[in-house]
């Protein structure tokens, strides 16, 4: 759903942005380059194009072999499928919020307010942090 809102929302948009559009921001949110309006469209592109690589991703389950430091047992072989999946599912979703959300303040033309990047960010790291440490119990002792 939030990829189509994204997706919606910049193609109504579009006929109405101006010929230069914010393409970057800097790390207090305030824009610090800007370019033509169709990186409007190359964001929405790459928010798309990252959804379905990772969304293809989970068709091809034992290329989900996650790296660990020591072995896993695949005698839990499920488990460990269902644990990469779920941390590939989370950051799918964190990080098309994060585009979206850069994306609304393209659009808008204004400056962003950062610190909800960084909440995305902390979340998707405890999250990868989360799923390490529920791994762990599947390696080999």
């Amino acid at each position: 759903m939030l990829l189509l809102a994204c997706v919606a929302a910049t193609l109504v948009c579009y006929p109405t942005l101006p010929e230069q559009v914010p393409s970057h921001y800097d790390m207090n949110g305030n824009i610090d380059k800007w370019s033509g309006r169709g990186s409007a469209l190359a964001v929405m592109g790459a928010d798309v194009a990252m959804y379905l690589l990772m969304v293809l991703l989970l068709f091809f389950p034992r290329a989900l072999k996650p790296n660990t430091l020591r072995p896993l047992n695949m005698q839990f072989w499920p488990q460990i499928q269902n644990e990469t999946i779920s941390i590939l599912a989370e950051c799918t979703l964190l990080c098309v919020l994060m585009f979206d959300y850069i994306q609304l303040f393209s659009l808008m033309q204004k400056p962003m307010i950062v610190w909800p990047i960084w909440v995305i960010c902390a979340l998707m790291l405890v999250s990868c942090l989360v799923r390490v440490k529920r791994l762990s119990k599947y390696t080999l002792k």
